[in-house]
């Protein structure tokens, strides 16, 4: 501690007597040929001056910022004053002409330097309440002595451009649905297959195609969206259907403002279809692989829905949203008051506070029923969208094997025989196999793992 404190001492009477120095230095440096001597030969001042400009890159000013720190000087009024005023007194004392030698300048501008740095090391590992005084004028001393180093540069220049880029974000207004655009909602379906998914690309419109984003990511640049929404797809073998959606909802969710990806999830094994699995698998995914995204509602669609009136918006309100009350295979009306799938939205936190979807139901359905009984149990409250609003077509498909027992499990979760603590988010097991962001979407394959137990819970054969 002693010979610490010993150490700075000697580096302060160091500082002190450069701070007396300092001028001398300045003008030995902006002497363009170091050579104060009149006797001396051309030859020998060209000798000089090399040997002085190798000098010069051994100290510890960088050799970009060399000239910017003479033209500092040389520019700034009160050091031109203090160096005409030292050099009328160096006159005085009949030491301008040959009382200064260029190599004893450097020397010493050396032992500075370095005197320096061992200050700052030392002052990062030790601190002396007795002398914070002495300390702070030292630190100002070293602040004007000379130009920052590299790595301050980098620090102010960073620290300028976030405060350059500040006022431009706060300046965006939020996105507004332009109902000039929308009209009354209405939307044609359009059924025919696309020939591929790059035709789909050429045909979307110029300022889509300018900011949507690698995995079929999107974000208005004119605006601050008013959510940020991942829909997710349960696929397995139906590329169809997926063109057509593809096609179909890009052009919606743009006019619609909001900032939105849309992920695929393919079941790439032999189990039978789990779409409840993939929807948890999907969410996983997107608040973990894509947690940049930042969503603020998830959207659990089938890939064969195609959504009539575009008034019934993406975003996710208060409580979870059943958005698909009206179908046209079903005329339109309400199927059960109890359903909740083919396309519903729920929040992170209410789609944890379930647990997510149960893992159990293996071919086709009764998992979204389950789901809204996990809800209903829990006290959260489900809301809909008008039918006018809500309104979706149905794409044709060949129909999957239903799962006979389905029915009996849902029976359980209907009573309140809930397992959401045991089985769910909480117990998802998968692989994935491959992950590839494509131009319009975000494909995810993944191997489902299948317990015992769960093979026991259904009658559906592998596929």
């Amino acid at each position: 501690m002693y010979y610490y404190q010993h150490l700075l001492c000697t580096m302060m009477k160091d500082f002190a007597r450069f701070e007396r120095t300092k001028s001398v230095v300045e003008i030995s440096h902006l002497r363009k040929s170091y050579d104060i001597s009149d006797q001396r030969t051309e030859q020998q001042h060209q000798d000089s001056n090399t040997q002085n400009h190798g000098q010069l890159r051994n100290m510890n000013q960088p050799k970009h910022l060399q000239q910017n720190e003479i033209n500092r000087i040389l520019n700034d009024p009160p050091r031109k004053q203090h160096i005409k005023q030292t050099s009328t007194t160096l006159n005085s004392l009949g030491l301008a002409s040959d009382g200064l030698k260029p190599t004893t300048t450097l020397r010493y501008s050396t032992t500075i330097s370095q005197t320096t740095k061992s200050l700052e090391q030392s002052e990062q590992k030790i601190t002396f309440k007795s002398s914070q005084k002495e300390t702070q004028r030292l630190s100002t001393t070293k602040k004007t002595s000379g130009p920052p180093d590299m790595t301050t540069l980098r620090k102010e220049q960073k620290a300028t451009n976030h405060q350059q880029q500040q006022p431009e974000n706060k300046a965006l207004p939020s996105c507004q649905r332009k109902e000039s655009i929308l009209k009354d909602g209405r939307i044609a379906i359009n059924r025919t297959v696309p020939s591929s998914y790059q035709q789909i690309y050429e045909n979307l419109s110029s300022d889509l195609k300018q900011n949507l984003q690698r995995g079929g990511s999107y974000k208005p640049s004119t605006c601050k969206p008013n959510c940020t929404t991942a829909i997710i797809i349960p696929y397995k073998a139906r590329e169809n259907q997926l063109k057509i959606f593809l096609r179909h909802m890009h052009p919606i969710l743009h006019r619609s403002q909001i900032g939105y990806r849309i992920f695929v999830i393919e079941q790439n094994d032999t189990h039978p279809f789990n779409r409840a699995k993939l929807f948890n698998v999907g969410f996983h995914e997107a608040i973990t692989r894509f947690s940049r995204n930042q969503f603020s509602c998830f959207v659990f669609h089938d890939v064969d829905l195609l959504l009539e009136n575009e008034l019934n918006n993406y975003c996710c309100k208060d409580s979870p949203r059943y958005m698909c009350p009206a179908i046209d295979v079903w005329g339109y009306r309400s199927f059960s008051p109890y359903s909740f799938g083919g396309v519903v939205g729920l929040t992170e936190a209410d789609f944890k506070k379930v647990n997510g979807y149960s893992n159990k139901y293996w071919g086709w359905g009764s998992e979204d029923d389950d789901l809204h009984w996990r809800l209903r149990h829990s006290g959260v409250k489900i809301n809909r969208p008008p039918m006018t609003e809500g309104r979706y077509s149905m794409l044709t498909h060949k129909k999957q094997a239903r799962n006979g027992k389905a029915i009996l499990m849902l029976k359980k979760t209907e009573k309140g025989f809930l397992d959401s603590h045991e089985n769910g988010l909480t117990t998802l097991k998968y692989e994935v196999k491959n992950v590839e962001e494509k131009t319009l979407f975000t494909h995810i394959f993944v191997n489902l793992q299948m317990t015992v137990a769960e093979r026991n819970l259904t009658d559906v054969g592998p596929t």
